[in-house]
């Protein structure tokens, strides 16, 4: 967010007074405000869930909600009686609901309830698509494919990565992802400002340190 927060004040869609705080929420709102929802859907990298809600007057008119390309944040909905019920989670439901049928925003779509003489017609889109051909792999050699797994993991742990020298844990669960990730991070940041966390059990052997 901090890369789109950049971008929105270098075209200027607002000015630096418009953000209060160093918040993901701020730069979506501005995102959602200035480029509305395909344009955001395309731009936004990161575990999100998001419900928008248009207003005309007094009225409520459209409600948008979308969910991350892998579905890591979960948001979920039921319409009863006219009534649109959204949650991250179905125990927050009421017992009543819960005897209607709730639905998950599936990942990687975007659904669009629009409000028609009383009525909610809904709409549903999806914004992006995992899948990648066997074809297109064939085209390319084990170093290339190699090559940009790597590329795309050190990005994806530095857009994550604090913009400020600040004191960082990692828990290392003695699996290969976390050791691959704090790897990558060590490189990213003063090694004095990572520490690595382990756990264990009593009962279980000793944990051995990965890193």
């Amino acid at each position: 967010h901090r890369e789109l927060r950049e971008r929105i004040l270098a075209e200027k869609w607002c000015s630096c007074t418009d953000f209060e705080a160093g918040s993901d929420s701020e730069v979506l709102l501005a995102c959602l405000a200035h480029k509305g929802v395909d344009w955001t859907l395309e731009n936004v990298r990161g575990m999100f869930a998001f419900v928008l809600v248009e207003i005309q007057g007094d009225s409520l008119v459209k409600i948008i909600m979308s969910r991350d390309p892998f579905g890591i944040k979960p948001l979920c909905y039921a319409i009863s009686q006219g009534n649109v019920i959204i949650s991250s989670e179905i125990s927050a439901f009421p017992e009543d609901v819960l005897s209607l049928t709730v639905s998950d925003v599936l990942p990687s779509r975007s659904i669009e309830l629009l409000l028609v003489a009383g009525e909610w017609i809904l709409r549903e889109q999806s914004y992006f698509d995992p899948i990648i051909s066997s074809s297109i792999c064939g085209e390319y050699s084990d170093n290339d494919i190699c090559s940009t797994i790597q590329k795309a993991l050190i990005d994806a742990v530095r857009i994550r990565m604090p913009a400020t020298k600040v004191n960082m844990g990692v828990l290392l669960s003695g699996g290969l992802d976390s050791s691959l990730i704090t790897g990558i991070a060590a490189d990213l940041v003063h090694p004095s400002t990572l520490n690595t966390f382990e756990e264990g059990l009593e009962a279980l052997p000793k944990v051995i340190r990965c890193i």
